[in-house]
């Protein structure tokens, strides 16, 4: 009786470990595309009038920086590799007075406190049409960590 127990036990751990870990993707992944689509696992830039720019963020750095049609990729690396590390994409929507305009976005990251130090590098998109600004066809983009600015064109 006592064997058929451990047995039972064993087999139901298994069982929930191979679900547990069945088609889960890294939460920072997003599916990949055709030119011209977007897929809608890519989370888009949010926007936050009254972002606090200076809370603390977690350390990375930013390795590229583009912009394809709607989506920017950000390519960076940070230490970690024991928890789910987090990053989202941040605008508080003041845009300079230039032609075209200017826009700083905030990349943030949250490593809920991993004080592993395995070197990482994610690849992370955000689409960016909902900081386009009215009647204009392109935006210059700023982000925090990097010097480099980014043209991001669009149809209004």
């Amino acid at each position: 009786m006592h064997r058929r127990f451990i047995i039972e036990v064993a087999l139901c751990s298994l069982v929930l470990t191979l679900n547990a870990c069945k088609g889960k993707k890294h939460p920072l992944q997003s599916g990949s595309g055709n030119a011209g689509s977007v897929p809608s696992s890519i989370p888009y830039v949010m926007v936050d009038k009254e972002l606090d720019r200076t809370l603390t963020n977690a350390s990375f750095k930013v390795v590229s920086w583009t912009v394809e049609e709607e989506i920017t990729t950000v390519v960076v690396n940070y230490s970690g590799g024991c928890k789910t590390h987090r990053f989202n994409l941040y605008s508080d929507a003041k845009y300079t007075k230039s032609i075209p305009p200017q826009l700083h976005l905030y990349l943030r990251h949250e490593n809920h406190g991993d004080a592993c130090r395995r070197l990482i590098r994610d690849t992370l998109r955000f689409h960016l049409a909902p900081v386009r600004y009215p009647g204009q066809k392109a935006l210059i983009l700023k982000l925090n960590n990097t010097q480099k600015t980014v043209r991001y064109p669009y149809d209004p």
